[in-house]
């Protein structure tokens, strides 16, 4: 049981992880496509091309262009996963601030973490925070805080002279 509740996870990360190397080849490509149009622009442009050109610079791309770019035969998510097997459990692991340090090596699985295992500051509804209804297990506030609070906006809109922004529909 345990064995195939592993593998159910494995498997929804793994699906999760391709996800987000698609919208990161996807937003790469972008900014590349992006880098094309912004440098075959203007005049500016081309005097800039021309120094970078004569500096060196251009030969260092069209070398990085020509080079063979070798596809990773493991995934980022399978070398941290293989990665997890020699590694001392009993000492307090912090996954986030693991990738935080590895954020460059692993791109793509520190975004994946830093979003879906980031938890809310507040998961109250902002309709119930300043609620001053009867039921006392949903009111945060007692009405007359509420009041204070409301009427604490006019008191300081009347004595510095502004006026409350109108709602235009």
């Amino acid at each position: 049981m345990k064995l195939k509740n592993m593998d159910d996870v494995k498997n929804a990360l793994e699906i999760l992880y391709n996800e987000y190397v698609e919208m990161y080849d996807a937003s790469i490509k972008e900014a590349t496509s992006k880098e094309k149009s912004r440098s075959s622009g203007g005049s500016t442009t081309s005097r800039l091309n021309e120094e970078i050109s004569s500096s060196g610079w251009d030969a260092f791309g069209e070398f990085l262009k020509d080079i063979d770019v070798e596809t990773p035969k493991k995934s980022e998510l399978i070398v941290y996963l293989e990665g997890l097997v020699g590694r001392d459990h009993s000492v307090n692991f912090n996954v986030l601030d693991w990738l935080n340090t590895h954020k460059l090596k692993y791109r793509v699985l520190s975004s994946l973490a830093s979003e879906t295992l980031a938890v809310p500051i507040s998961t109250v509804a902002s309709e119930t925070t300043f609620s001053a209804g009867v039921k006392s297990n949903r009111s945060t506030l007692e009405p007359r805080n509420v009041e204070m609070l409301i009427c604490g906006g006019d008191w300081i809109r009347q004595k510095y002279g502004t006026k409350k922004k109108l709602k235009i529909p």
